[in-house]
């Protein structure tokens, strides 16, 4: 027999009340509407989260993507969002776990040639493209307010892949 710590008895507690305040709030949920299905989730933090199924066969994201808008719209949310800059290939492969008919091959023609016209006209106020070379396939899209004054990305809107690079190119 295994001892029991106090530690652990009191884990196996505070994971027992969340369940019950979840199923509490599932019977409330019920009762204000019986025909609405849903169920919940534990979230990264423990939490219970409750979730929503659609009436209609889709995968509509819970996260706010604007999956019924413009494709430009879409990518604009994703540089939003992510709170950095981002290349054609890295907001493909996110837009993809949206439209799962497309291959990451596939959007990135589609994101290309969405971003670049959006940015040819200046149809979205403050985009930007930069580089660490005058190469297309390195560009990166972002927006002038994540630069400094001397034209360099702001730490905390730094590409990932990219994060030791100093000097970038004004594309």
């Amino acid at each position: 027999m295994s001892d029991i710590s106090l530690e652990s008895l009191e884990k196996e507690r505070d994971s027992l009340i969340r369940k019950i305040e979840a199923i509490e709030r599932m019977i409330h949920e019920y009762h204000k509407d019986k025909d609405k299905p849903f169920f919940y989730v534990l979230d990264k933090s423990g939490n219970y989260k409750m979730i929503f199924e659609s009436n209609l066969d889709t995968k509509k994201p819970l996260d706010g993507f604007p999956f019924k808008e413009t494709w430009l719209n879409q990518i604009v949310y994703l540089l939003k969002d992510r709170g950095r800059f981002m290349g054609n290939e890295e907001i493909a492969n996110a837009l993809t776990d949206y439209h799962y008919s497309f291959n990451v091959d596939k959007m990135k023609r589609k994101v290309s040639v969405v971003i670049s016209a959006a940015y040819k006209a200046k149809r979205i106020k403050g985009l930007i493209k930069v580089g660490v070379t005058k190469s297309a396939k390195d560009a990166l899209w972002g927006f002038d307010k994540w630069l400094t004054e001397d034209k360099k990305i702001k730490e905390e809107h730094r590409p990932f892949e990219m994060g030791h690079i100093e000097e970038i190119i004004m594309v």
